[in-house]
């Protein structure tokens, strides 16, 4: 209970993206104590002889939730597991759909003035937001007939609005093209970087990367996804390991 008030004192967030997990989350903690105190005891008590060879456990007392909840569980014992196999195979199929996005703006209602502000902005004038290539001073893309075709064939690119500006040459000969990016997130963005990284290469010109704040934060955004995934795979295994050892039974656990 005091896990679940302090995830809902997450409702008076104005971010719906926090409402939202603090709903979730407690409700998530709801379950979990639920299956704990009512449905787990009953169905330990049931399968422990069965899983471990041991003396029949004795009966189940016809009264209490979890005792009448396994017993109609069991007389459709069949039912339930195969509905129970096709959703997760159903969910497991959907995990190679997921994909991260860091658009700002979608985690503001439609109506929110700075969300309507910053799209009013940027249909007026293109985008609001841009990025760097960056070219290594002894990249063949230096040459003002290389470079000029290689940006140009970028410029039709939905997520490309334009040129951001003078192109700059440091001290070194370091040149920096600046790009201004449409309204979106790193779903987009993150293959738009990584194409223009690749063609580079494939053309021959050398060391020519996409930098700066957008770049960043678009792939940070994605390596973090990308990480959340892998630890929950790594995170169910490591559990069914442990509860199998714990009950002594890889059927239980």
């Amino acid at each position: 209970v005091t896990t679940m008030l302090g995830l809902w004192s997450l409702l008076v967030n104005d971010t719906p993206a926090v409402l939202d997990f603090g709903l979730r989350a407690a409700l998530g903690v709801g379950l979990v104590h639920l299956f704990v105190f009512t449905l787990l005891p009953a169905w330990l008590r049931a399968t422990a002889g069965r899983s471990s060879g041991a003396a029949p456990a004795p009966a189940l007392p016809v009264h209490g939730f979890g005792s009448l909840w396994l017993r109609r569980l069991e007389r459709n014992g069949r039912l339930w597991l195969l509905l129970g196999a096709a959703a997760t195979a159903f969910l497991a199929a959907g995990l190679s759909r997921v994909h991260t996005d860091n658009d700002p703006l979608a985690l503001l209602p439609r109506d929110d003035p700075a969300r309507l502000d910053h799209e009013l902005l940027a249909a007026r004038l293109g985008a609001v937001e841009r990025f760097h290539l960056l070219v290594a001073a002894d990249s063949p893309a230096t040459e003002p007939a290389r470079l000029v075709p290689f940006v140009a064939s970028w410029l039709d690119e939905p997520e490309i609005a334009g040129l951001g500006g003078p192109v700059r040459r440091s001290l070194d000969g370091q040149l920096s093209v600046p790009l201004l990016l449409t309204p979106g997130g790193s779903s987009a963005r993150v293959p738009l970087f990584d194409r223009i990284e690749a063609d580079a290469q494939l053309l021959g010109l050398g060391d020519v990367a996409p930098a700066g704040s957008a770049v960043q934060i678009a792939r940070d955004s994605k390596r973090l996804i990308d990480g959340l995934l892998g630890s929950l795979l790594v995170s169910i295994a490591l559990l069914s390991v442990v509860m199998a050892i714990g009950l002594r039974s890889l059927t239980l656990g």
